[in-house]
């Protein structure tokens, strides 16, 4: 076989593969909703008990209650992205009590500016809202937290 006849089912082959690969992974619905459940899962890690024996404060419960009800009005909006509400990646365990709800404050404000983007969903919108309004009484909390560990 000459070198014309091998060129055609060698482009054929090349063209299938081409054509077989997949496309760039996109991102799914709302990928700023999925991002702000991170980092509300992240907040709520650093408010919750560091170690077994560690005593909870009210104020401590009560954000972490205001943390779980924006979470719910975000997979109300079915954002949903496979977690255990609980879950969330691992922390540094040995912060001291202020710096964990420094970090907690930081992740309430990321996951705030995530949330809060244009939504073209009416129905979202309400939701959206109300995940806010819990998001906003949390980071109040956590800032009296602080600053009563200063």
């Amino acid at each position: 076989m000459t070198f014309k006849h091998w060129l055609i089912p060698l482009g054929t082959v090349v063209l299938a593969l081409c054509t077989a690969a997949p496309a760039p992974a996109q991102p799914g619905p709302h990928p700023h909703y999925q991002r702000a459940l991170l980092q509300l899962r992240i907040m709520r890690a650093y408010l919750d008990r560091a170690t077994p024996s560690e005593r909870l404060d009210n104020e401590q419960v009560a954000a972490m209650s205001e943390i779980d009800s924006a979470m719910g009005e975000i997979r109300r909006a079915s954002i949903v992205d496979g977690h255990d509400p609980h879950w969330h990646p691992p922390i540094d365990a040995q912060l001291r009590r202020g710096d964990r709800f420094r970090r907690a404050r930081s992740a309430g404000e990321t996951a705030f500016n995530e949330i809060n983007r244009v939504e073209d969903n009416n129905f979202a919108n309400g939701l959206k809202q109300r995940a806010l309004e819990h998001i906003v009484r949390a980071n109040r909390i956590v800032d009296h937290l602080i600053s009563q560990t200063q």
